[in-house]
């Protein structure tokens, strides 16, 4: 029987070894997966399998789009980092 493999958690895990295990903001030690609030844990979820899915260059078109990040996908795909939104959503503008 083979293992699920939780392609946030290897996304996670991968920043934590980047990062030598202390967050890039605050330089405070980062928390093991099983420590992570669900909540965080969905979230690298969502980063991972949209990265997948432009990875994988799926045949149907997909779109997702965030306050901070628009990912279009077709035979050619494309992230764009929207830096004028996410200072806005830093700042608290809306």
């Amino acid at each position: 029987m083979s293992e699920t493999i939780d392609i946030g958690r290897v996304a996670y895990d991968a920043y934590c070894a980047a990062s030598d295990g202390k967050s890039l903001v605050s330089g405070e030690a980062l928390p093991t997966w099983a420590e992570q609030a669900s909540g965080i844990r969905e979230a690298w979820r969502a980063a991972a399998d949209a990265v997948q899915m432009v990875v994988t260059a799926q045949p149907q078109p997909i779109r997702f789009k965030s306050p901070h990040v628009t990912v279009e996908s077709d035979a050619t795909a494309a992230a764009r980092l929207d830096t004028e939104g996410y200072e806005r959503a830093r700042r608290g503008d809306r």
